[in-house]
């Protein structure tokens, strides 16, 4: 049965991740900034976590999962102080969620 539960937390994390980028990198309107910010919510979110999730003694991938959560702040510098960088703020975004996924769920 709780397996199940995690099963449906799982497929329910994966839509909205896959539903924010999406909208991420398809954004023509002038909300681009506020889906910015929500994905950057959601990948720190995500970091935590997965840190959490993990037992203490697993310390490398503990560290992985806080290097994956201070990517997404990295992106949010790298945005304010050039506009010609977007496109790389929000690689480092998508890639932050996928690691994310991978250290939470295999």
């Amino acid at each position: 049965m709780a397996l199940g539960v995690l099963n449906i937390i799982y497929i329910v994390l994966v839509i909205i991740a896959i539903s924010l980028q999406v909208l991420l990198y398809l954004n023509k309107s002038g909300r681009g900034n506020s889906i910015f910010i929500l994905n950057v919510v959601f990948a720190i979110i995500l970091s935590y976590l997965a840190y959490t999730s993990l037992p203490t003694n697993y310390t490398s991938q503990r560290f992985i999962a806080i290097v994956l959560g201070v990517i997404p702040i990295l992106g949010i510098f790298i945005k304010s102080k050039s506009k010609s960088f977007l496109l790389g703020s929000k690689l480092l975004l998508t890639v932050s969620i996928l690691g994310t996924f991978l250290i939470l769920f295999l």
